[in-house]
């Protein structure tokens, strides 16, 4: 009766366990579940089942027979042999882990490398393919600048002059020839804005005397617009009263030179007037201002 309580409650299987030296380990279940989880491959099936079920899956997957453990409710007792075959085997997963992990690390590594490489040759490639098509427009754009429908023209030089009332001219002096406008029309001699010559302080009436630009005819003095000839015959013989009078211009000493100057109130241009012979006293009159 007692031998059959014993072996019901398992005690007299446990007190056979422990004296064979067969069976000389024992590890938790849920201990040994979750160190050598890792010798199953097929996690998934592994989470699936009880931990009894676990541990035994284990044990087969690591090729303990199963004669060399047992499996209690909540213990595991086994020989060192199969707890030696289960480290092995996890020690072997774990280092083919690692090595995978290295495997992966190097591979990233490398893929980085090469994908910033060829970032950098794509962005050089842009960048060459830029300045190429930028370096060719300017190209064409000073060639269309530079082109000109009748070939290059020669630069005017500094001495052309442009007429506005010869029309739209390409400065023909400039380029070497002449207006045929200019050549045909005649050249006016220009009235000089020089100060009147009066003939005589006694006489009411005052004659205006045309003068001619001294730039437009050689013999005539740069001064006042007399003939050289006679500018210099008097300038020989001065008068013992000559002076030079401040209010009457540019003047080289006409009393000493043999003439009176007009007075500065009676100094009147040769254009004032349309006609020359018009004296100042006539040209002053209100019906002379009028006109």
């Amino acid at each position: 009766l007692v031998t059959r309580q014993l072996r019901y409650s398992g005690l007299l299987e446990l007190a056979q366990l422990r004296g064979s030296e067969r069976l000389s380990l024992r590890r938790h279940l849920t201990g040994f579940v979750s160190h050598f989880a890792r010798c199953v491959r097929n996690k998934k099936t592994l989470a699936a089942l009880d931990v009894g079920a676990q541990a035994a899956m284990i044990m087969e997957a690591s090729g303990v027979e199963s004669s060399e453990y047992k499996i209690g409710k909540t213990k595991l007792f086994l020989s060192p042999a199969a707890l030696s075959k289960c480290t092995l085997r996890h020690e072997s997963l774990g280092d083919a882990l690692k090595a995978k992990m290295k495997a992966t690390v190097v591979l990233r590594a490398r893929l980085h490398t090469w994908l910033v490489n060829h970032r950098r040759r794509v962005r050089e490639a842009e960048e060459a393919e830029e300045a190429e098509e930028e370096a060719l427009a300017q190209l064409l754009q000073d060639e269309r600048r530079n082109a000109t429908p009748g070939g290059t023209l020669e630069r005017p030089r500094a001495e052309s002059v442009f007429d506005p009332m010869l029309g739209p001219d390409l400065s023909p002096r400039g380029l070497g020839h002449e207006s045929e406008s200019s050549q045909e029309r005649p050249t006016i001699p220009k009235l000089s804005m020089l100060p009147l010559r009066d003939t005589s302080h006694s006489s009411p009436n005052l004659e205006v005397t045309p003068r001619l630009d001294p730039g437009l005819n050689p013999d005539l003095s740069p001064r006042e617009g007399y003939p050289r000839q006679e500018v210099a015959s008097s300038l020989g013989k001065p008068r013992a009263d000559s002076s030079f009078d401040p209010m009457c211009g540019p003047d080289l000493s006409p009393r000493g030179l043999g003439r009176e100057v007009a007075p500065s109130h009676q100094w009147q241009t040769s254009l004032s007037s349309p006609n020359p012979e018009l004296t100042l006293r006539e040209a002053n009159s209100p019906q002379e201002k009028d006109r």
